[in-house]
């Protein structure tokens, strides 16, 4: 599904109702501080056993599809996260420290 949507009347709607904006920046670097970048399907094709080639073209393809979700110039650049909560804690989500 696409939408366009208007973050800045979704952030003032949910910090109006005690909701703190916690992370609000493109999808690809939410994923990459999350870990996606250390999923197996990020790891070297010799680390992972695979036995047959549809299996290999299979894993290629899911690939090339998960590196477009954190790729500067895959789709990860054009989608937009906003991430808000309450009663979080203290500690910071993983989402939250600082990448670039």
């Amino acid at each position: 599904m696409t939408a366009h949507i208007n973050f800045d009347d979704l952030r003032r709607t949910g910090e109006g109702q005690a909701f703190a904006s916690l992370f609000f920046d493109i999808q690809a670097k939410f994923l990459l501080t999350l870990g996606a970048a250390e999923h197996e399907l990020f790891k070297p094709i010799v680390d992972i056993g695979i036995e047959s080639a549809n299996e290999g073209l299979t894993l290629l393809q899911a690939r090339d599809d998960a590196r477009q979700l954190i790729l500067p110039d895959g789709i990860g650049a054009d989608i937009r996260v906003l991430v808000q909560g309450r009663g979080m804690g203290p500690e910071p989500w993983r989402f939250q420290t600082k990448l670039f």
